[in-house]
């Protein structure tokens, strides 16, 4: 253990200058989020942060992820909405989420062929390659890259188009298909030799050595770690010549050399401490562990096991509490922010009841002034005094009285203003009603003029069916069949005459006509006209009295109250239920009630079913007429209506009328 310390003190203070590198983040992305700047500037530099943060605080870009969704929706971006949607996807995929990975991606791409942007796409469809590729599903991820290579032949992009050559590369390798691997990383590294992208050449070579590492070919293998370990050094990329280091340390000790494997793998952790890249310093330790027991040196060996698990297990504490403090600080921050709008708003208050308040003392200072001068006046002219008192007084009294009359026009105003909302919500209401009533109205004389149009060719037919059964019967002999088939037509006149009935009965709701009209007729009518609603689906039941059902009414608007009354029992009943109608007739009174097997009414929604616009069902489907109109009906003619229903049993309507 002792022998450990001095390696967990460096693992320690490369947290510590990491965690110091997260307080400038947090600072950056804090002063972008509070500054006044216009919402793109802030969107672009929140997308900068959470793509170079992804991948070592993926938990705090995530939240910053949401932030820039929020930013791109409330901007009305579509394109900068689905960036935002795939840098989520980023920071799932960095937090080993990859299912939400993918399905922050599909969205990107969703949005981007909603508009038309399909020239970005192979991003991602790359992105889902190499997600793809981590749940070890190759054969899938490579059908992405393939979709990512084929929008970038419609819309080239050589750099985009070697990162893919490079992904596919390390899927086949894989899947242990080390030729195709090899022949896509030098297609890769061909795209990037001519564009001159030298640090994806370097990447690219390391790729290969790993191909022939995997082929047991370490001589090849020590040959392009080498090329790309001198790309790097020139390009002095720390991160990527440490872990060309650390390749040649690993084959060497497959070749058994032992003296450079060591020496590289000193060189690379060098590098290592420098750059606080603790997951490579974790992975040489395991080498090195490995390099130990070859050389039997089994003490030191278990001593880099030891320091790869404790390692390991510090890496988890510290990032556990480094995600910790710093989601603790977004939560202060975004507090913070609340809390200055907060003051913000309590400032402007403060800053009208200021502006008020000198408004006051202006005028006050202007009324004192003028009460000076004119005690200036009084002083010098003692003879007015009395007549200046007196007139002050009365100034006094003519300021209170237009005070006291402002209060009170201020008072009838604010009663006037409420008046006024409230005529101008009756007079909304009322012209909706107009509205309704237009296309009742309107509906009444299509239905007469339909009925017009259908009764003569009815009466035609009914007419020609008579003397063609009249003649058959005269001139052949008879004809079953025959006489069945004029039964057909007579039967289907007859219906068609009692619907064109029923729509003469319903376009009459407009006269102001009042005649004995027989109730039993008026509700078959009724539900003729609903048959088509209800032949599938209700049960009807009649319990009609013996007794003629007559009374003295508009027969049309009677007609309406009823035919309403039957929709709305129809239309509470959402599968399979009964409607029963019973009339009964007393010396004083007629009754007619409709019960149905619907969904009932709440005991909340009872006390107003009969004002008007009130429904309860989804817009579009209902006005919310339907009962005042009804009950409007009712009264007009003396009747009144009576409501029992239970959710989820039904609903009982009992119409009473007066004889006399």
């Amino acid at each position: 253990m002792r022998n450990a310390l001095p390696f967990i003190i460096a693992a320690i203070s490369i947290f510590s200058g990491f965690s110091g590198a997260q307080a400038q983040l947090e600072d950056s992305i804090r002063l972008t989020l509070r500054s006044d700047q216009h919402d793109t500037i802030k969107f672009d530099r929140l997308i900068n942060y959470i793509f170079n943060y992804s991948n070592v605080q993926p938990e705090v870009a995530l939240i910053y992820s949401d932030t820039a969704i929020k930013l791109a929706t409330e901007l009305q971006d579509s394109t900068r909405l689905a960036l935002a949607f795939n840098r989520k996807g980023l920071s799932y995929y960095y937090l080993g989420d990859y299912n939400r990975a993918l399905e922050n991606y599909f969205t990107a791409i969703s949005i981007k062929e909603n508009i038309g942007e399909y020239a970005t796409l192979d991003r991602e469809y790359n992105n889902i390659g190499l997600t793809l590729r981590n749940l070890e599903q190759n054969s899938e991820a490579l059908e992405y890259f393939k979709s990512a290579l084929e929008i970038l032949e419609k819309h080239p992009n050589r750099l985009h188009e070697a990162l893919v050559w490079n992904n596919i590369g390390i899927s086949k390798r894989g899947m242990s298909d080390y030729d195709a691997a090899l022949a896509a990383l030098e297609k890769a590294l061909s795209i990037n030799l001519e564009i001159n992208a030298i640090q994806s050449q370097a990447h690219n070579l390391n790729n290969i050595g790993n191909i022939f590492y995997d082929q047991n070919e370490p001589q090849k293998a020590i040959e392009y770690y080498n090329k790309a370990l001198q790309i790097n050094k020139e390009i002095n990329n720390r991160y990527e010549k440490a872990q060309n280091l650390h390749n040649l340390g690993r084959a060497f000790l497959y070749l058994n050399r032992f003296e450079s494997t060591i020496a590289y793998l000193n060189r690379a952790e060098e590098i290592i401490r420098e750059i606080n890249a603790v997951q490579l310093l974790l992975t040489n330790h395991n080498l090195k562990a490995d390099y130990f027991q070859e050389t039997m040196d089994y003490e030191r060996s278990l001593t880099y096991r030891n320091l790869y698990s404790e390692l390991r297990d510090s890496i988890y504490f510290s990032n556990r509490t480094e995600q910790f403090e710093m989601l603790r600080r977004i939560a202060n921050t975004e507090k913070e922010m609340q809390r200055m709008e907060f003051l913000e708003q309590i400032n402007a208050i403060q800053q009208e009841r200021i502006n008020a308040q000198y408004t006051i003392q202006v005028g006050g200072l202007f009324v004192i002034a003028l009460i000076l001068f004119m005690l200036f006046i009084l002083f010098r002219n003692n003879k007015i005094i009395k007549k200046l008192n007196s007139s002050l007084l009365n100034h006094a009294n003519e300021v209170e009285n237009l005070n006291n009359s402002l209060q009170t026009a201020n008072e009838e105003l604010n009663t006037k203003a409420e008046s006024l909302n409230d005529a101008l919500i009756n007079l909304q209401n009322t012209q909706n009603q107009l509205i309704q009533s237009e296309k009742m109205a309107s509906l009444g004389v299509l239905a007469a003029g339909i009925a017009h149009e259908l009764n003569n060719p009815l009466n035609f037919i009914k007419g020609g069916a008579a003397a063609l059964e009249s003649h058959i019967g005269d001139n052949f002999e008879p004809d079953t069949d025959i006489s069945k088939l004029v039964e057909a037509i007579n039967e289907g006149v007859t219906r068609a005459s009692r619907i064109v009935s029923g729509l003469n009965l319903y376009s009459r709701k407009n006269d102001q006509v009042f005649e004995e009209s027989d109730l039993h007729k008026v509700i078959e009518n009724c539900l003729l006209i609903i048959r088509n609603q209800t032949k599938h689906k209700v049960c009807i039941q009649r319990i009609y009295t013996d007794e003629p059902l007559n009374f003295k009414c508009n027969e049309g608007k009677i007609h309406q109250a009823i035919l309403n009354l039957l929709m709305n029992a129809v239309q509470a009943i959402e599968e399979k239920g009964t409607i029963t109608i019973q009339t009964t007739l007393t010396e004083q009174s007629l009754h007619i009630s409709i019960t149905d097997t619907g969904s009932g009414i709440s005991q909340e929604n009872m006390p107003k079913i009969l004002d008007p616009f009130f429904t309860t069902r989804e817009l579009g489907k209902g006005t919310g007429l339907g009962l005042f109109i009804t009950h409007s009906i009712i009264e007009e003619h003396k009747g009144k209506m009576e409501f029992e229903s239970e959710p989820g049993r039904g609903t009982r309507i009992h119409i009473i009328f007066p004889i006399k």
